[in-house]
């Protein structure tokens, strides 16, 4: 499931960031995403690494490349994904 969740991130969260008081430290966000090892400073392959497991897991039958098919199969998942977030949201 951790591809999916660098894709609904931003779906997920934007609302939630929106809401929240104190607005966000975005800096601090941002390392505690992507700094994997703790050093204060986010590498080229850190920043990039969940971009690559989303790829693998949009390319479904592993040839290296994600076709027009592969995209709307994974839209699908998303929506659903998203669907079920919104059903399990209490009422406000």
């Amino acid at each position: 499931m951790k591809p999916l969740f660098v894709a609904l991130t931003f779906i997920l969260c934007t609302p939630v960031m929106a809401q929240s008081q104190p607005p966000m430290d975005m800096a601090k966000a941002f390392l505690q995403q992507f700094d994997k090892d703790n050093n204060g400073a986010v590498s080229l392959d850190e920043f990039l690494a969940p971009n690559k497991e989303q790829f693998r897991f949009m390319d479904n039958n592993s040839d290296g490349y994600v076709d027009s098919g592969e995209v709307k199969l994974f839209e699908r998942k998303m929506m659903e994904m998203y669907q079920q977030y919104q059903q399990q949201q209490p009422m406000r």
